[in-house]
């Protein structure tokens, strides 16, 4: 189901964050997605990654990176080194998606993924824009020189 916004559809995205240090910043970034002017909902986010010898965790954030159009990536301060993180990344690369860096509001981490989409810093228009960018326009957002 579409989501209708006053500029268009929302995009479905996943997030993918430290899911044991970054909590609040995940929770800011699903909340700003429930304003009115959003162009993104949050269709699912990074579990806890464990030991997967059954492939298990594997097979289920595959799943829900496939129903997400965008993936954004929150960079915390831990984000760039965390190994669910990583393999949400890989996966997503392997579908094809669409991936952001997004460095939270605060600050965040200047610690990028090395060749896993384009980085944002957290302005709300230029997120906004992005997200909602066509797949031919996803490159005029505004990234950031570090």
């Amino acid at each position: 189901m579409d989501i209708r916004t006053i500029g268009g559809t929302k995009r479905r995205i996943f997030i993918s964050f430290d899911s044991e240090r970054d909590r609040p910043v995940r929770d800011y970034f699903y909340n700003q997605g429930r304003r009115d002017d959003a162009t993104w909902i949050v269709k699912s986010w990074s579990e806890p990654f464990a030991d997967d010898s059954t492939g298990m965790w594997i097979s289920q954030t595959t799943g829900r990176i496939k129903q997400a159009e965008v993936v954004v990536v929150l960079l915390g301060p831990t984000a760039f080194r965390c190994p669910g993180v990583l393999k949400e990344v890989t996966i997503a690369q392997m579908l094809g998606k669409r991936i952001y860096q997004i460095i939270p509001h605060g600050g965040g981490s200047p610690n990028v993924i090395p060749n896993a989409g384009r980085v944002l810093r957290w302005e709300w228009d230029n997120i906004k824009r992005a997200i909602a960018a066509s797949p031919a326009r996803w490159n005029t957002a505004r990234q950031v020189r570090l």
